[in-house]
C-alpha cells in the first residue's frame, strides 16, 4: 500500500532540506575520526588482495596441473 501524496503528519515547515535528506539538525552526534591504519595491516591487506587475485586468475591452471601430475595420490 502506498502512502498518500500529502501526508497529514508532516507540514511544509517540517520538510526542510536537512529533514528530507534524513539528517537531523539538532542533537546530532558528529562522525568519529577514522583510526589510522598501521603499515603492517596495510601490507597484509595488499598481500591478501594480490593472493586472492592470483588464485582467481591462475586457479584453473593450477588445478589442471595438479590433476595431471597427481602428486598426492588423490
Amino acid at each position: 500500500m502506498t502512502a498518500p501524496h500529502q501526508s497529514t503528519t508532516d507540514t511544509q515547515a517540517d520538510l526542510t532540506m536537512d529533514r528530507a535528506a534524513g539528517l537531523p539538525t539538532s542533537g546530532s552526534r558528529s562522525l568519529p575520526e577514522p583510526a589510522p591504519v598501521s603499515k603492517h595491516n596495510l601490507y597484509v591487506l595488499i598481500g591478501c588482495t594480490i593472493l586472492a587475485t592470483l588464485m582467481v586468475i591462475f586457479g584453473p591452471e593450477i588445478y589442471t596441473l595438479l590433476y595431471a601430475n597427481n602428486p598426492f595420490g588423490f
